[in-house]
């Protein structure tokens, strides 16, 4: 199992354990997320996924959309795919209004500013209990550990590790 596989596991198992019906995924264009997430999910009838996602073209979001599809076929959870589309202000500032997430996930970012405004964004719409999980990929990029620090300086005492993953999945107290 890849790392990134791991994490998504990992992911997996905290958002079931708080029971997570409302979650979303910010950045990137594959599927993969969204259609574990479809097969995974056995604990509730009816879930909303937010994707936040940034498709290089039409065909791309139209393999997104095609494979989504094709999971929700595979079970009986009801599922409501909400697509945002913009600019990141506007995809974030519409995230905001939908509020009282139980979880996220951040599977791909441009920038430092970029993920600490997704990160901060994250923390203004997610419910106490609920979860924030970051890429390995973006945690093991230098690049990206100021905003994570930044982040975590702000919001240190709201936040504690989901198990023993310390750098990657969080929970909001």
């Amino acid at each position: 199992m890849s790392e990134n596989e791991s994490n998504i596991e990992h992911y997996l198992d905290a958002i079931k354990s708080i029971s997570a019906v409302k979650l979303a995924e910010i950045g990137g264009s594959s599927s993969v997320l969204t259609e574990r997430l479809i097969g995974a999910v056995d604990w509730a009838s009816q879930v909303q996924i937010h994707a936040l996602m940034e498709f290089s073209d039409s065909t791309v979001e139209s393999a997104f959309d095609s494979a989504v599809v094709d999971g929700g076929k595979r079970t009986s959870v009801n599922f409501e795919l909400n697509k945002y589309e913009g600019s990141e202000t506007e995809k974030l500032d519409a995230m905001i209004e939908a509020a009282d997430f139980d979880a996220f996930y951040i599977s791909k970012t441009n920038s430092t500013d970029s993920l600490l405004a997704v990160l901060m964004c994250c923390h203004e719409s997610l419910r106490s209990g609920g979860v924030i999980a970051i890429n390995q990929s973006i945690g093991a990029d230098s690049q990206f550990e100021n905003a994570i620090s930044s982040f975590f300086d702000m919001y240190r005492a709201d936040y504690k590790a989901f198990a023993s993953d310390e750098n990657h999945i969080f929970v909001k107290s």
